[in-house]
Parts: C-alpha cells; structure tokens; sequence
C-alpha cells in the first residue's frame, strides 16, 4: 500500500498540465482591453475540441483549428475570434499516460484546443 501511494505521489509530481493562450482583443499597446476583462476571458468557449500529435509531439495528426471558421460556424457569420487556447489538462495527460504505458516512448500527446469569439466583427 506504502509503495502505490509513493507511485501515485511520484506520478502526480512529474505529471504537469499546460495551457498557452493567445487573445485577440485589442491593439499592441493593450489599450483594447481591460484587466478585468482579461480575466473573464475564454471560460465559456464557442467551441472545445481535442488536438492530437504523435512521435513526441513533432507531428500533428489533426488539422490546424481554423480560427475563422471556427466563428462562422459558432457565431453568426462575420464574427471575429477572440480567443484560442491550447491546454493539456489533466483528462488530456491521463489519457496520453493510459496509451503510452503500452508504445515505446511517448508517441500520442492529446491537448484540448479552445476558440472564443466575439459577438460581432
């Protein structure tokens, strides 16, 4: 029992989560938005999907997200993206580790892509 807690502690220690977020909402000088407005970014995207890449995460095997065609699909036609977020979250990482327990290496590396879009153009 010791030594599985020891594993379970060890596996949680090493396991990490990453997210990088990019935001479309407003000009270089950050003059477009808020902090607080920032902050509220993304919780409730327009559309959520996994992004799968293989053989150490060199090679992706799912097309790029279209960003504007995510929005026209999501939103009514014309609308911009405002936000694209990659994540590897914890569901994402359990999965890989269930997969990769069995091939060599790390060769399936899954992330969640979320897209937020504004409600106008």
């Amino acid at each position: 029992m010791k030594k599985m807690i020891c594993t379970t502690i060890l596996l949680g220690a090493v396991s990490g989560c990453s997210t990088i977020q990019f935001n479309n909402s407003g000009d270089a000088e950050g003059s477009g938005s808020s902090d607080s407005q920032l902050e509220t970014i993304n919780n409730s995207p327009d559309s959520s999907q996994w992004h799968h890449n293989i053989i150490l995460s060199l090679v992706e095997i799912t097309d790029p997200v279209n960003l504007n065609e995510t929005c026209d699909d999501a939103v009514e036609s014309g609308s911009a993206w405002e936000t694209a977020k990659t994540e590897i979250t914890f569901i994402n990482g359990l999965a890989g580790f269930l997969v990769n327990l069995f091939l060599p290496l790390n060769l399936w590396t899954p992330a969640t892509v979320e897209v937020g879009c504004s409600d106008a153009a």
